[in-house]
Order: C-alpha cells, then sequence, then structure tokens
C-alpha cells in the first residue's frame, strides 16, 4: 500500500516568513554564498518610524553555542531593531540550518559568508555604515570585520579574542565530561584527540564536528594583538561571575584607545548556577524538575545597554 508524502507547501512557508511584534518586523529567507549554496538568515528590523543608516551583522558562535546563545542575540537583535537598526544575522556555511559541509569549514570561508551579510545589508537594508555583533567565538569574527575595516561599530559579549585559546577551551570541556563518563571508554589526552583529528580531518566534540582546517586557522587568529587599524567604537561586555574586568579584556580595551578608537567596557555578573553559553534552564528550588531560566534578566540588561550605546 503505497503511503501519501506530504508535500512542502511553500506558499505557506513564504506567507509566514515575517513575524511583528512590538514594532520589530523579524524576516527568515536565505542567502546565497559565493559557491551557490543557501545560507539561512534572518531580518530583524523596524516595522516602520525613523530608520538609521547603521546596520549590523550578527555572527554566531560555535558547537552549543549556537543554539544556547540565541536568544542573547535575538534580545541585542531586536533592541537594536527598536532603536532603528537592521539586524542580519546569518548561518554560516556548514552550521545551522545552512547549506554546505562542516568539514570544508575554515576561517577564510566563515568570513566570506559574513562579507556577504555585509553587501546584502548596504545594498538591501539601505545600511551605508555596518556594525558587528558577536558573542564568544561570534565576538572574535565581529573583532575581525572590525580589523579588515569592514565594520565600524563593534558589540562584543563576552568574546574570544584568541581563536587558539578558545578552541582549547572547548576541546578541554569535552575531555572532562569524558573523562567523568563512568565507562570511561574515552580518556584521550589532548595531545592524542589533536593527533586524531588532524589525521580523521574532524574531531567529534560532544556531538558537534570540529574539522582540522578550521583549528589550524583559528590557531593563527588573535585581535587582542591586531586591532591597530581599526579606529571605531566597540562595546565590550564581560558576562562572568568576577566582578571586575579580566586582564584580557583591560589589554584589549587600551589597545583600541591606542588606536585612537573607542571602547566602553562593562562588567555583567552571571547568575549563580550557570555559565554564559550553557543551558541557562537551573533548578533554583528544592524540586529538580522544576527549573528556571536564570539568564533571561541578563538577555533583558543586554538589550537595553547595546541599544543605550548605539544611541549615544
Amino acid at each position: 500500500m503505497a503511503l501519501d508524502m506530504p508535500v512542502l507547501d511553500r506558499q505557506f512557508l513564504k506567507d509566514h516568513e515575517s513575524h511583528t511584534r512590538d514594532g520589530v518586523r523579524e524576516t527568515a529567507f536565505h542567502l546565497t554564498a559565493d559557491d551557490g549554496s543557501r545560507m539561512y538568515a534572518m531580518l530583524t528590523e523596524p516595522e516602520s518610524g525613523p530608520r538609521s543608516d547603521l546596520g549590523f551583522v550578527l555572527a554566531h558562535s560555535f558547537g552549543l553555542e549556537v543554539l544556547t546563545l540565541r536568544r542573547t542575540e535575538r534580545g541585542i537583535a531586536r533592541a537594536l531593531a527598536a532603536s532603528g537598526h537592521p539586524v542580519l544575522s546569518v548561518h554560516r556555511r556548514g552550521f545551522g540550518d545552512s547549506e554546505g559541509d562542516i568539514a570544508e569549514s575554515s576561517v577564510e570561508s566563515q568570513m566570506q559568508d559574513l562579507r556577504g551579510a555585509v553587501s546584502w545589508l548596504r545594498a538591501e537594508a539601505g545600511a551605508e555604515r555596518i556594525g558587528a555583533i558577536g558573542c564568544k567565538l561570534g565576538g572574535l569574527f565581529a573583532g575581525l570585520l572590525g580589523r579588515e575595516l569592514a565594520a565600524e561599530r563593534l558589540i562584543l559579549v563576552q568574546p574570544a579574542l584568541s581563536g587558539a585559546q578558545y578552541v582549547k577551551n572547548f576541546i578541554r570541556e569535552m575531555q572532562v565530561v569524558r573523562m567523568a563518563d563512568p565507562d570511561g571508554t574515552d580518556r584521550r589526552s589532548m595531545q592524542e584527540m589533536l593527533t586524531d583529528m588532524r589525521r580523521d580531518g574532524m574531531l567529534d566534540v560532544l556531538g558537534y564536528g570540529l574539522p582540522s582546517s578550521l583549528y589550524e586557522g583559528l590557531g593563527e587568529v588573535d585581535i587582542s594583538t591586531s586591532m591597530e587599524s581599526f579606529a571605531g567604537d566597540v562595546l565590550l561586555v564581560q558576562v562572568a561571575k568576577r566582578p571586575t574586568l579580566a586582564r584580557e579584556y583591560e589589554t584589549f580595551r587600551d589597545l583600541i584607545q591606542a588606536g585612537g578608537g573607542r571602547c566602553r567596557a562593562q562588567v555583567l555578573r552571571e547568575p549563580s548556577g550557570s555559565t554564559f553559553g550553557s543551558a541557562s534552564f537551573v533548578a533554583t528550588g528544592h524540586d529538580i524538575n522544576t527549573r528556571t531560566d536564570v539568564m533571561e534578566p541578563l538577555v533583558g540588561e543586554l538589550g537595553g545597554i547595546a541599544a543605550g550605546w548605539v544611541g549615544a
């Protein structure tokens, strides 16, 4: 007996591609990369009223953080759009809902995708000036857009400044999780894992593929020592348990200012029981089955800080 297979209703998707709330319109669509691949994109923009000629490209992070940071990114995008600024978020090739093979991902391929987003904002959203937004590894890519002068205003939230340090921490977190596994099936050292990655071309990091091409490329990227040409404005937000700005962020702020740019650094305290970029639903009472979204207030605060900074 033949089964009737459902047919994709493209008109239905077209009719529901856009959503408006509180004066902000979000529209989902696809951009075409330079190799013809389709990249999922979301444009967040003011529904009406004054519209700024400053638009922002949002660069996502890596691994699970592509999901866990999405609400934070969306909160910032909506706050900026409510202030008149269009914001374009793109899933780079090999990530999220975009086409492409993660195994072919490199620093340069991801930068090409972000440059494509910049071009689209200029051509289609009336953005004469460009800013970039990024959390964690997304902050590193946003910084690279600033370094090559493709963006003049940067919103960096707990950014990775060194690609090598970011991937090292990323792998170490996986190592800790697997070392704690009772069956003890994977107790490789860091060096053994890197050797396997270079041999196989890919390392499985808790279900997320880290290609050797991306790993090697990130090892050569460090914006904490290479932003001399950037003379724009930076909003640097540290989200951590510590109440004072980390030394690496102090050095980065000083570097921006020494090069003629401006950098506003702000510290936000992480809520207890959660780490920025990890799952935010935490058991805060006696019933471990009842969990609270402890990051929700922080998302709202970040949006308010970003909107206040861009309007200053």
